[in-house]
């Protein structure tokens, strides 16, 4: 425990327990993105060249920052690698229903 010694028990408790909270947090967030990067990154690689072969920088853009798409991307790249090499048409309507706001 983490003692000052101008502050009384009380105070150096809640410093103590917002410390260990803290690590454990840190520990939490490290853990949980380094499972996410070591499970998509091989088909990330894939579904990131062919989408920036089919669309614009701008397009793009606008899909990566779309929460719901991220999400997608992480749990299902093998649906969007699909779509992207036989299905084309569909690219353009998820476009266009992201611009009006149904994603």
């Amino acid at each position: 425990m983490y003692e000052f010694e101008n502050l009384n028990y009380d105070l150096n408790m809640l410093i103590d327990i917002h410390l260990k909270s803290m690590i454990i947090q840190n520990y939490f967030r490290r853990f949980t993105s380094r499972d996410k990067i070591i499970k998509v990154s091989d088909k990330w690689k894939v579904l990131r060249v062919l989408l920036l072969t089919q669309l614009s920088v701008r397009d793009f853009s606008i899909l990566s920052v779309n929460t719901k798409i991220i999400k997608e991307w992480n749990n299902e790249p093998e649906s969007w690698i699909y779509m992207l090499t036989n299905c084309k048409g569909d690219l353009v309507d998820i476009m266009s229903e992201v611009k009006m706001g149904f994603w």
